[in-house]
């Protein structure tokens, strides 16, 4: 290590320069011992010169600022870049600037004050094939200015400044060096001129690297020798009373399983606050602050913090060296170090043979065994990966951005603004005091089933929100301290009575993981729980959304939009002809303009109410990046809970207004989120374009509303036939809708489905094939011959992975499973798994290893099936199609009559409570069990888990008084594709018909006693029977028919117990 060139303990900046020769083994080398703390002592900075080819954007813990390509270079060296700059990734990088060969960064340096002051570093690489006069043009533009500078570089060059001895004038190496020195001169750099040759070669020893200062008075030079051809040249900048900057320091890390929920409860229900109703916005800013102070308050004293790997450490070595990597590196250096010394000496008449030999030999050695070594150490993780790690393998890693302009990310999502925009919309007076009837137009004051609801609802092992609240920490707080439960009351009706949304859970932090396109903005968890709470009235107060409405709506998914288009197809006329054309709106999430929702949800709901309440949480979002913030003036909030509802019901009307269209067409919409679909069928031609001239022209109108736009590139078309689309073409030229003939193709992919003209699924098949391949081909990769996953993680990630993505969307394809063909492809596909899985050979049989496969889990086609069957006998509610039915047949299911349609919508104000019974749930044991009720208890269970699958039933007991063992009972096998909510369910279905059979044979008690261990099926029988649920199970409603006529027989009631 070089002397800090300060004393004291004030701290110091160190760079330091070097040529790795594109070679990984002198990069690596020269990091192994390196360390890089910020602020506390030496910070390093690192100017490379032709690093290794693949290196990324980051390096251990170090980003990675590239220069820009040469295009002028040998066609070996124009695809990679030939210098670059590495830096802490905590350093505050406050610009970048990229040339060919040259890169500048400068770096933040951090005064008493708090002031930034730039340090500019810059690496550059002098291709000796080119002139210099370019290299040197691109140095003189970038250290410009009054900062202090440090360039380094190799100049392929000679000079007097940096060299110790000298060259013929007529050497081309001199001719070189002259724009540099006329550079260094005129830009009034300190030049280090080192003792030794910088460059050593078998040809000789040359001074080609070059290190230079300028406004730095105090700076201390070195230079330190590496496994390579090139010197390392150092300079330690004293930094006086500066530090260099860092990034605005992340929110500390914590985990709520780790949670002391003693010390959480006792800590959050010490001294409770009394909030009431809030008379004005800001006393309900402050109520909102209060509980969420509060909360925060006790994580930080009952949730510890993260362990973190100490960052003054520095660097260490790679997880894959070892001790007998040191002896073989100690044995290269060696070599080299000897070689080096006998060319210095050449004139003695050494010879340096033997010594260039060993070089070799010892470089041989000691790279191989960085490879084994390397291959050892994955061969070890992979063989103790779990679940977790192989799931890891499978999520796209998009390259980490090395450095970023806030200011630049800021203004093309958002926008920069000072302040939010003015609002659109009139709103109410909130110092008028007029809130009289808000709170009753929005459903009235919160009740305790809500609050309980919500909390059930709340996805845990979530990360925390940007005021580092968790969500397991709000649902515990709303469920065991009761002041906190009241306050959560008093905050959400005076949300609703004052219209007004808190302006503390608007705010959202930019945590630039790119994930779709987009940052992840995280907001406010404790808001989020608000949202959620009010989620469930808007849904209410929206009303049963449209047919046409697929995305954000419960019991809706991308299969059931395409089975709409598709149902409308099969439903066309042979002679007709028709065109299916999808739309998508450009960043709709992002741009549509808050005005439009809040019109929509008004005249949807009918409620004025909801329009300012929507209007309050939409408008004043404040974005944050790093310090830097702006205001949201369009657009929904990102990963906000009520933002898709938002969004969803702004589409609703257009939907209608298209399906509603009038003309010598017929014609279907189906709409997911921003995506359209519109089927067009017409007996013409004529009545075909009318039929798209006027969907376009509705559908280019709402976006006008919604200042939004669509994207006529990502537009795609599918015709019935060629002809239609020929004839199309021709029709439509000429028109605003000719973007809609240009873009018609043999097929089309929509929501992850690939559609045809014929609706043959053989291109999607293809297509879904290919992905289970690839996803098949990581699970490949973590297995060696002596090596890799265990065959139960493997297994694990053919579940997780392969399947589901091969039977995407089987509901609608799953057609094909009667086919032979499509047998013997899931038949390659598993026993190319297999065999991967148990080390066999590739001439094993395939038939031989997806039979063996089938005794582990379930064969592919026989999922498809099951799936298929299951979606049309149980989840489609309209009347299953000649095709439909022939296909169950070819399975087996002969009669469809009886088949168990599960979620039956009803009109939520259409429901009657029901007199004359009584529900009581409690928890704890029945009365103590006398002969004058019935006493029934049910468990539902798994009863074997089996090697392909695992199989349920369900089993009752009835207490019998004068029998043996006191006590009888029954049994019920559910098959293996019950969940254990329908077991339980099934379990009280065959109590209830236990107590009416007894009662058919003369029995005469009148009570019986239901005991359930799941509070969830007992709550669905309830929901039934009070005609409260929206969305109910057949299962269910015929346990609740069944109680019903047990009542209905004169019984006073009954009783469930958990």
């Amino acid at each position: 290590m070089l002397p800090a060139g300060v004393a004291g303990p004030l701290p110091s900046c160190r760079i330091a320069s070097f040529n790795s020769n594109r070679s990984w083994g002198v990069f690596e080398d020269f990091f192994a011992n390196e360390t890089t703390p910020l602020n506390g002592g030496v910070t390093t900075l690192y100017l490379v010169q032709e690093p290794p080819n693949r290196i990324g954007n980051t390096f251990r813990d170090l980003i990675v600022i590239k220069a820009e390509c040469n295009a002028d270079a040998l066609p070996g060296a124009r695809e990679w870049s030939r210098a670059v700059i590495l830096a802490p990734r905590a350093a505050c990088i406050l610009s970048t600037i990229t040339k060919p060969d040259v890169v500048s960064v400068d770096v933040g340096l951090c005064d008493q004050d708090g002031v930034l002051e730039p340090l500019r570093l810059i690496s550059f690489y002098a291709d000796k094939l080119q002139d210099s006069n370019i290299v040197c043009r691109h140095l003189a533009e970038l250290s410009g200015g009054n900062c202090v500078t440090v360039v380094g570089g190799d100049t392929n060059s000679h000079s007097y400044l940096w060299s110790a001895r000298s060259l013929p004038t007529n050497d081309i190496r001199v001719a070189r060096g002259r724009p540099f020195e006329e550079f260094i001169l005129q830009e009034g750099f300190e030049v280090f001129k080192p003792p030794v040759p910088t460059y050593t070669s078998s040809l000789g020893a040359s001074y080609i690297d070059l290190l230079a200062c300028k406004r730095a008075p105090d700076c201390c030079f070195g230079f330190a020798p590496t496994c390579g051809d090139h010197v390392c040249l150092r300079v330690t900048l004293p930094c006086s009373n500066r530090k260099l900057a860092s990034k605005p320091a992340s929110s500390p890390k914590r985990y709520p399983s780790r949670t002391n929920w003693e010390t959480f409860s006792e800590t959050l229900s010490r001294a409770p606050i009394k909030l009431g109703l809030a008379s004005t916005t800001a006393e309900l800013d402050e109520m909102a602050s209060a509980i969420s102070d509060r909360l925060t308050n006790a994580i930080k004293r009952s949730t510890p913090l993260a362990t973190r790997r100490d960052q003054s450490a520095g660097l260490k070595k790679p997880v894959w060296w070892n001790k007998n990597l040191d002896g073989l590196r100690r044995e290269y250096n060696r070599a080299r170090k000897l070689v080096r010394s006998t060319n210095r000496h050449r004139s003695t008449g050494a010879d340096s043979t033997d010594g260039r030999e060993a070089v070799r030999r010892t470089k041989r050695a000691y790279f191989n065994g960085i490879k084994q070594a390397k291959l050892d150490r994955l061969g070890r993780e992979l063989s103790s990966m779990d679940e977790t790690g192989v799931h890891r393998r499978f999520k796209t890693r998009t390259p980490a951005t090395a450095t970023y302009d806030k200011a630049e990310i800021l203004d093309h999502f958002f926008g920069l603004r000072q302040q939010p925009p003015a609002l659109g919309h009139g709103r109410f007076n909130h110092l008028s005091g007029d809130y009289s009837g808000n709170l009753a137009a929005l459903g009235g004051p919160l009740t305790d089933e809500e609050v309980e609801t919500a909390g059930r609802s709340l996805k845990t092992r979530k990360s925390c929100g940007h005021d580092g609240i968790f969500y397991e920490h709000v649902r515990y707080a709303c469920q065991k301290v009761p002041w906190f439960r009241d306050a959560i009351g008093d905050v959400f009706n005076s949300i609703l009575r004052l219209t007004y949304y808190p302006t503390i859970y608007k705010r959202s932090d930019l945590c630039l993981l790119f994930k779709a396109n987009g940052p992840v903005a995280l907001g406010s968890c404790l808001g989020k729980y608000f949202e959620l709470l009010l989620k469930r009235r808007l849904l209410s107060a929206l009303g049963i959304p449209p047919e046409c409405v697929h995305g954000y709506v419960p019991h809706r998914s991308t299969v059931t939009a395409v089975q709409s288009i598709i149902d409308h197809q099969q439903q066309q006329d042979r002679e007709a002809r028709a065109i299916t054309v999808t739309f998508d709106v450009a960043s709709a999430f992002d741009k549509i303009a808050h005005s439009y929702i809040v019109t929509e949800i008004t005249a949807i709901t009918g409620i004025p109410q909801w329009g300012a309440l929507i209007e309050s949480y939409l408008h004043g979002g404040d974005v944050h990046l790093d310090g830097l913030k702006t205001y949201r003036a369009a657009g929904i909030p990102q990963g906000g809970i009520i933002s898709p509802v938002c969004f969803c019901a702004s589409t609703w009307r257009v939907g209608k207004r298209i399906g509603e269209l009038r003309g010598p067409f017929s014609i279907r919409v189906a709409i997911y989120a921003d995506d359209f679909c519109i089927r067009i069928v017409a007996l013409g031609l004529l009545g075909l374009s009318e039929g798209v001239r006027q969907a376009v022209d509705t559908l280019s109108a709402w976006t006008e509303d919604a200042d939004l736009s669509i994207d006529r590139q990502k537009t795609e078309a599918l015709t019935d036939c060629s002809l239609t689309a020929e004839l199309l073409k021709d029709e439509l030229e000429g028109q605003d809708t000719q973007f809609v003939s240009d873009s018609i193709k043999g097929n089309i992919k929509w929501l992850g489905f690939w559609l045809t003209p014929s609706l043959s699924w053989s291109t999607h098949v293809d297509y879904a094939f290919g992905k289970a391949l690839r996803a098949l081909a990581i699970i490949r990769r973590l297995s060696g011959r002596s090596w890799g996953v265990s065959p139960g993680v493997a297994l694990c990630a053919w579940r997780t992975h392969v399947v589901p993505i091969l039977l995407y969307g089987i509901e609608l394809w799953g057609g094909v499973a009667s086919y032979e063909w499509f047998r013997k492809r899931c038949s390659r596909l598993e026993a190319v798994f297999f065999r991967s899985v148990c080390g066999l050979c590739r001439s094993t049989p395939t038939l031989f290893a997806s039979r063996c496969f089938a005794m582990i889990t379930e064969p592919l086609w026989l999922q498809a099936r099951v799936r298929y069957a299951d979606y049309h006998l149980h989840r489609s509610q309209g009347a299953l199609s000649t095709r439909i039915r022939a296909t169950l047949s070819k399975w087996g299911i002969e009669d469809c009559s009886g088949r168990e349609v599960p979620r039956i919508v009803d009109d939520p104000h259409k429901a009657q409570p029901l007199h004359g019974w009584h529900c009581e749930m409690t928890s704890g044991m029945p009365p103590r069990p006398n002969n004058s009720a019935h006493y029934f208890y049910s468990d539902g269970s798994v009863v074997d888990r089996g090697n392909v699958v695992a199989k349920t039933g369900t089993g009752v007991v009835r207490l019998v008084s004068g029998h043996q063992s006191g006590h009888e009972g029954r049994c019920y096998n559910t098959g293996p594709h019950a969940n254990i909510l329908q077991c339980e369910a099934v379990g009280l279905w065959a109590a209830m018909s236990w107590a009416l059979e007894l009662r058919m044979q003369g029995d005469p008690r009148k009570t019986a006693y239901l005991c359930c261990d799941s509070q969830a099926a007992i709550r669905s029988v309830a929901n039934v029977l009070r005609d409260s649920d929206r969305a109910s199970t057949e299962l269910t409603r015929e346990v609740a028919g069944l109680i019903r006529r047990w009542i209905g027989q004169g019984t006073d009631g009954y009783q469930a117990y958990l």
